[in-house]
């Protein structure tokens, strides 16, 4: 078991999860609560994927009873006896099954109703970190993001679609939300970074005083580790010239290290310390200072929940002491780099001390400036730490939902850019599925239903579709989805394919835990799926 404050995470349920993402984020995952609207199979499919990751409490919400047509349509929905039986219920019931660490609420009460009640209700409201609506038609949608808009509140909203063949996942916040993105591919860079030989470490700087290169034997000469390397050269560089940040300074170390350093041509560690030469230079680090400050200085508002809040607060502990000391902490895990054994325990016994005695020193800050850390341990710090140079602050547009507003035109130019021809543009793009859907909400404001797939509802989406592109001053003749794709959409009225149904599903599930983890970058903002071309496509609109 892994156990952070008072939580244990069984590690056989999780494994795969930990791997992924780390213990301290299954943790947020386990205290996060989320709240589904509506009862259609992409709610069945979040609800699902949610469950088995181990997300703490859900809750869905729906007034909707299952029907003959519906059995069959999910893996839950299987026997006949569920006819009649409102539908979240045999959901949660029947989802439980599965995870039992996972708390399952339904509420039998109609998504609009809860959304106004919701929206009165503060506690209530702010019990949810993701609020995610479910094919919930966009008149009920905008009760909540007409609350948000008009009291600046800051909440994760997944607006998701499932028609026929065609999906689509839209991410809404007002504001900043603070991730990193911790892809394995970036462990390298994050190691070399964390090394911080622009200002290096005293120990370092005296172990490598300790060795006299020139009289080392050419095994030993071989597999001294290029952090070594690189301080040598750099102290012979400072004999010479008296600044490190000197015009052509990078050409000048290689040559040192090559002309005066270096023994034969094939020692592997010469050619490590040659390509990490900037390593010596802090233009990484003050990049990153500038960014962090830049986030920072923006208010608390930008900041999404409570989690966010705590790294908001580490975030300004670890920029006060960058201040203080002009580099980051030290990351704990060397590099890899050909080494002999003895000076890479040493080298690693250097960091590991230098890690801990960093998060003592921002544990000390956090407690001397904020009065509001009690929540915040050690252990959260260290896992910030370590992501500390995949730091991404990831700004939503304000959209809610309102087609005169939130249509990005630049999009949809620069898209067209992409293909041979006009005809090209119509075939490939995915953006002409999203006036789809958007020209196909319309309607159903309109007149209280969604088209169906008849000559006089495919003329009137065409209407709204051409008024609409007038109105954001786009050519009708360039942008306006031609008929057969129109049908694609309208034909299936509000029916779903299990297939699109899983993918946006699965889809918005990922995002949730980008969202909730703050590990890996979540999407910003759209994204459309085409079951007939098999193929996904992300806009920020």
């Amino acid at each position: 078991m892994s156990t952070i404050g008072d939580l244990d995470l069984d590690e056989n349920r999780y494994s795969r999860q930990l791997m992924l993402w780390g213990p301290l984020s299954q943790f947020y995952l386990k205290n996060a609560s989320v709240c589904i609207l509506g009862s259609c199979v992409v709610a069945i499919e979040v609800l699902i994927s949610l469950a088995f990751n181990g997300i703490g409490n859900i809750t869905i919400v729906d007034d909707s009873k299952i029907e003959q047509d519906d059995i069959g349509k999910s893996s839950i929905l299987y026997n006949k006896a569920f006819i009649n039986e409102y539908c979240v219920k045999v959901y949660v019931t029947e989802i439980s099954k599965a995870n039992v660490d996972t708390t399952l609420n339904f509420i039998i009460q109609s998504p609009e109703r809860f959304l106004l009640e919701l929206c009165e209700d503060s506690n209530r409201r702010d019990f949810y970190n993701v609020i995610v609506l479910c094919n919930i038609p966009q008149h009920i949608s905008s009760i909540l993001f007409e609350y948000l808009r008009n009291t600046k509140k800051d909440y994760f909203i997944i607006v998701l679609t499932s028609v026929g063949f065609v999906g689509m996942v839209r991410i809404f916040m007002n504001g900043i939300h603070l991730s990193f993105d911790s892809d394995l591919s970036r462990q390298l860079s994050i190691r070399l970074k964390g090394l911080q030989l622009h200002q290096p470490l005293d120990e370092l700087v005296n172990l490598s005083n300790e060795i006299e290169i020139s009289d080392l034997d050419n095994l030993t000469h071989k597999h001294i580790p290029f952090p070594i390397i690189l301080m040598k050269a750099k102290q012979i560089y400072e004999g010479i010239y008296t600044s490190i940040y000197e015009e052509n300074s990078s050409q000048i170390l290689k040559q040192i290290i090559e002309n005066k350093l270096c023994r034969f041509s094939n020692e592997i560690n010469f050619q490590e310390a040659i390509q990490n030469i900037n390593l010596l230079f802090s233009s990484d680090t003050s990049a990153l200072y500038d960014e962090l400050n830049n986030i920072l200085l923006e208010s608390n508002k930008n900041v999404t929940f409570s989690y966010n809040r705590k790294l908001s607060l580490i975030l300004h502990a670890i920029n006060l002491f960058y201040k203080e000391y002009k580099r980051y902490p030290v990351c704990e895990k060397l590099p890899d780099m050909t080494s002999c054994t003895s000076l890479y325990l040493k080298l690693q016994s250097i960091y590991r001390d230098q890690f801990a005695k960093d998060i003592d020193i921002i544990y000390t800050l956090l407690c001397t400036k904020y009065q509001d850390i009690n929540q915040i341990t050690k252990y959260e710090i260290k896992d910030l730490c370590d992501y500390l140079y995949t730091f991404v602050p990831v700004k939503y547009n304000n959209i809610y939902l309102s087609c005169d507003s939130n249509f990005n035109t630049l999009t949809f130019k620069n898209e067209l850019m992409e293909y041979d021809s006009v005809e090209n543009y119509k075939n490939q793009s995915l953006l002409a599925y999203y006036l789809i859907l958007e020209s196909r909400e319309l309607f159903n404001q309109k007149y209280g239903r969604y088209p169906k797939n008849s000559t006089e509802d495919l003329n009137e989406v065409i209407n709204i579709i051409v008024a609409y592109l007038d109105k954001i001053n786009l050519n009708i003749d360039i942008f306006c989805p031609n008929k057969d794709l129109i049908k694609q959409v309208i034909g299936f009225g509000t029916s779903q394919i299990q297939t699109t149904a899983c993918f946006i599903g699965a889809i918005a599930s990922q995002e949730i835990i980008k969202i909730i983890t703050n590990k890996f970058v979540p999407l910003n903002n759209t994204l459309i799926w085409s079951g007939i071309s098999c193929k996904c496509s992300a806009f920020k609109l």
